[in-house]
């Protein structure tokens, strides 16, 4: 009997190792006031809070790609605490009020003292997670880092721009428009760095304003300016908010032939525009020559799947024209073209639902 159970003491041994669980990420499981007291027991480290949502599309290839992976593991075991919060429900409604997080995913990084001293933005994948946590940790460029920097170099505008947009994206424009309007008032300011922070100002006048005028006046003024760009999107966007739909049909319409006149239109500015103007049912004929230009910049080889969305922009247009049937034929292009994505059928089945009905706007 003793020979058999030797070998099966190993057998449960060796298969026993192999059943065991691989690290996983180390949420920690209580509240935020309870994660950030774990933070100061556990040798004053920083609390990570990343917020999310059900719905957040990001969020959830973080948990996964990036969080699953060995080395985030590793790195945030040893040197964070962790806490996941959904932003929409519970408390985590305030704490994403109390931080200014108005984007998803986002990693708020805060001291033992309450305070946020970074945050990351958006999704990364895990090497460059690994990169970002580490600098953070370390104390790199961080709001703390970059404020003492500035009281040491008052006077250097390229650590006066780092600040206000690292201050504008954990608190906002309001707070760190200070620092953007010293910036022009330095000798030592190069072009672009002045264009840059005469950009945040008008963005900052059309918020106590209430209208886009500022940011025309941006433009005017600022011919040579690589933000004229974003410029044009902030008038669009204060269209879009306040719910004008010609007004921000005609600043999109603006926008596109300002990037025309550069030289610098492309298949996908072309598409968001004529994708945009079917849910807004303005500037429609436009809108399908301007999605005909984005079909003729699609450089060779031509990726069916890229085309097939451009494709299904021109399709909607047509629908939202009341041409039915060209709608079907251009749909039908793109069945064939991903003869699986189930949307392409949906889209053929709704046009050909709505007969001779006029599609709403």
């Amino acid at each position: 009997m003793r020979r058999i159970m030797v070998p099966l003491m190993v057998l449960v041994l060796v298969f026993g190792n192999c059943t065991k669980e691989a690290p996983t990420f180390p949420w920690n499981e209580g509240g935020y006031d309870a994660a950030l007291s774990k933070a100061k027991a556990d040798g004053d480290k920083l609390l990570m809070v990343e917020f999310s949502t059900d719905w957040c599309s990001w969020c959830k290839r973080l948990a996964k790609d990036t969080w699953p992976d060995a080395a985030v593991i590793a790195y945030a075991s040893e040197n964070l605490i962790a806490l996941e919060v959904d932003a929409e429900k519970g408390d985590g409604i305030e704490l994403a009020k109390k931080f200014h997080v108005g984007g998803f995913p986002t990693m708020v990084f805060v001291n033992t003292a309450g305070e946020e001293i970074d945050r990351i933005p958006g999704y990364l994948p895990a090497d460059q997670m690994v990169l970002e946590l580490t600098r953070i940790v370390n104390g790199t460029d961080t709001y703390p880092a970059l404020k003492a920097k500035v009281e040491n170099n008052p006077n250097d505008p390229a650590l006066l721009i780092q600040l206000a947009s690292k201050v504008e994206d954990m608190s906002g424009l309001s707070a760190a428009i200070d620092f953007w309007v010293k910036v022009p008032t330095l000798a030592n300011s190069t072009v672009d760095q002045i264009f840059q922070a005469n950009f945040k100002i008008a963005q900052m006048k059309v918020a106590e304003a209430g209208s886009p005028l500022p940011l025309r006046e941006y433009i005017r003024m600022n011919a040579d300016s690589p933000f004229i760009p974003e410029a044009y999107n902030g008038i669009s966007g204060f269209y879009r908010k306040a719910k004008d739909a010609d007004g921000e049909a005609s600043a999109l319409n603006e926008y596109v032939a300002f990037m025309e006149s550069k030289n610098s239109a492309s298949t996908q500015l072309y598409n968001g525009y004529a994708w945009r103007m079917t849910e807004l049912g303005k500037n429609l004929e436009d809108a399908l020559k301007k999605v005909d230009l984005g079909l003729k910049l699609m450089a060779e080889p031509i990726d069916s799947t890229a085309q097939a969305q451009v494709l299904d922009t021109k399709a909607e247009v047509l629908w939202k024209l009341g041409r039915i049937d060209d709608a079907v034929q251009v749909m039908e292009r793109c069945i064939a073209m991903q003869p699986n994505d189930e949307y392409y059928l949906k889209q053929k089945a709704k046009f050909l639902s709505s007969g001779d009905t006029q599609p709403a706007s």
